[in-house]
This record gives structure tokens, sequence and C-alpha cells, in this order.
């Protein structure tokens, strides 16, 4: 996603335009994930950039989205502050509440590896998961989550800062195009080593698409259909091929995304997807949490994993993520939306939670280098 993905601003994304196939999309990177993590978890042979391959559709997603909402709102008063606290009121509860789960996950865990996970702490809770090596691999798909933070952290302020200077935003992305395929070097940590893309171009073709894609062609039921297809074979093959963060994957990427934008008419069948897209960012968070769960369950019983077990425990494990993102949407993140208006209406509170969701990766940095 982010996971990022994460599943972004909904109502945002409702007051620009609602695209129903994106949700679907969103459930299909879930999907996506989900397989390949489960398939990893019971050891089962598996492709493994079929896992990334969803995180960089997420990713492109995620750019296309944030950057129509920067663009909608560039040049309304308190930009910078507006921005920050809803993306802060939008990520950071259901984030912090995994976390906060994990803590307690961890004390189940041996002596060593609960060493490790509190040590990875401070990186996971100020996003600075990828520029620092993490050592335990509890919450370890919360890199993607990191990634995103740290760019959109900085591209919000380079909008506003390139509107001034009369500057297009294309120059900055390409230039940020060039940067990011000089970051696919691995990075040093222990549980997988070149797992993340400092800057993902992923994100950037999702921020090039949003900015260009009323330029594109439209396209009628067929031809959307059977350059959706072709497109996704592709984007598939050229990651099996130059890996998901690959430029010319994310521009495939970008592609498929843009298949999933032009129209706005969905099938009645796969209107439940769109259901599970709209979760996709607690999916993302939870669903290691019953995975592990029945790994833990199958050792312990000494249950053999025949294809009716591992089909049983997929879909009960799949069922239990989605009860509780279900649960996370219900009970933390509608109230928080119902309330997030009227917080950032208010000045002093808007900025609060600006300084704070601006404010965790420089405070992870200083810890990291000064206080440890």
């Amino acid at each position: 996603m982010s996971l990022e993905v994460p599943a972004p601003d909904q109502q945002s994304e409702r007051n620009i335009h609602y695209y129903p196939w994106i949700d679907v999309l969103r459930a299909v990177c879930f999907l996506m994930v989900f397989c390949n993590h489960f398939s990893q978890q019971f050891e089962i042979p598996t492709l493994v950039w079929l896992s990334r391959s969803g995180v960089s559709l997420f990713f492109v997603i995620s750019g296309w989205l944030i950057t129509k909402i920067i663009m909608r709102t560039l040049h309304q008063p308190g930009f910078i502050r507006t921005f920050y606290s809803r993306r802060f009121l939008r990520i950071a509860p259901v984030y912090f509440l995994v976390l906060v789960l994990y803590i307690g996950f961890a004390q189940m865990a041996p002596p060593d590896t609960q060493a490790k996970f509190m040590s990875d702490l401070p990186n996971l809770a100020t996003f600075n998961y990828g520029i620092f090596p993490i050592s335990a691999r509890f919450f370890g798909h919360a890199w993607s989550i990191s990634v995103e933070e740290r760019f959109y952290m900085v591209w919000p302020i380079l909008a506003v800062l390139a509107t001034k200077l009369r500057i297009k935003l294309t120059y900055i992305l390409l230039a940020g195009l060039i940067v990011a395929t000089f970051s696919l070097a691995p990075i040093p940590q222990s549980n997988d080593p070149g797992l993340i893309p400092f800057l993902p171009s992923s994100i950037i073709m999702g921020c090039l698409l949003s900015l260009h894609d009323k330029e594109l062609p439209k396209m009628t039921g067929p031809v959307q259909v059977v350059l959706a297809l072709v497109f996704f074979a592709l984007f598939f093959l050229s990651c099996s091929i130059w890996g998901a963060y690959h430029p010319f994957t994310a521009l495939l990427g970008m592609f498929c995304v843009w298949c999933c934008t032009v129209s706005q008419t969905l099938p009645a069948i796969l209107k439940p997807w769109t259901k599970l897209g709209e979760l996709s960012y607690g999916l993302y968070l939870f669903h290691f949490f019953p995975l592990y769960f029945s790994t833990i369950l199958v050792t312990k019983l000494h249950i053999a994993t025949t294809p009716l077990i591992l089909t049983l425990l997929a879909v009960g494990v799949l069922g239990s993520t989605v009860l509780l993102a279900w649960l996370a949407a219900v009970g933390l993140e509608a109230p928080i939306l119902k309330v997030r208006s009227w917080l950032t209406d208010k000045p002093r509170w808007s900025l609060a939670c600006a300084c704070i969701q601006f404010g965790l990766i420089p405070a992870g940095l200083i810890w990291h280098f000064f206080l440890r």
C-alpha cells in the first residue's frame, strides 16, 4: 500500500471525484501483498515480486491522489498547516494503535527478539524505517508508510515554492525521478537487504499522472478494458524482470492507475471490492497479526499444512484481517473523521497536529544521531 501505502484520505478523494476502479485496484494490491506474505509465512513457493508489485501500485495511487489534493488546496489560506494536520489525523491514529499492539505482541517473543524490536521502536515511531537498519521482523511492513511520510513531508513544500518561483512541478518531479533511479541500490538492513527504495519512482509517477492526466486521451469501455489488461500484463512482466521499483515498471504502473481513473462506471459485481479497497490502509497494517497467530497455532498444535488446511487458514486470516480493519475504521477512523474538519478549522489545534506530523521524522533523526 502505503502501504502510503496506506489508503488515502477518503473524504478528500470524494471531494475531488470518486473513482471506484481505484478502490478495486487497492483491494487487488492488498490481496497481492497478503498472498505473498501468507506464502512466505508458511514456506509456500512464491514469487517475491508479487508483494512488491502491489506496494508499487499503492505508491502510484498515493502519489496521484495526494497531488490531486495538493493542487486543489494549494492556494487556500493555511494550506501547509491544513495539509499536515489532515495527514496526521488520517495516518497516525491507526498507525500508532498498531504500533502499540506490536509492543504488546513483542512481549511474547524471545528476549533477544524483544530487545531488537524495542531498539527499533524509535525509528518505527518516527517514520525513519529505511533510513536506519531495522533489526527485528515485527512491523516490517511499516517501511512503505515511512517512505510515503518522508516524501509527503517535502512534496507540499516543494509545490508551494515552485508555485511562488513559477517553476513547473513537472521539472521537479523529473529531477526526483533521476534521484529515485539512483536510489535503487540496496539499503542495509538485516531482514531483507535491498527491499526499501529510499525514494520510490512509483510515487513520482503517480504525481506526474495527477498533473497530466487531463492531457491523456479518453477511452471507451472496451478500449479501457483492453488497455488495462495490456498494461497490467506488461507491469507484472517488468516486475519479474527488473523489479517493482524500477522506473520503467513504475511507468507501466502509472498507466495501470490511469486506466482506473478514466471511468466512474463500475459493474455491480465489483462493488464489494470497493468496500475492501476503502479498508486497504487498515488491512495492510493489521494483516500480520492474524498471520502470526495462525503460524503459532500451526506450530504449537503440529498441524500438517495440507492444501486444505492452508486454504482454510488463508480464509480465516483474511477474514480476521477484514474484521480488525473494519473495527478500526468504525471505532477509531470514523470518529476522528467526524471531528477532523472541526480540528483543522481551529488554527491552534491544526497547527499542533501539523507540528507533530512535520516534526516526527526530524525528531527521530535527532534521537538517532545525538541522544541514543
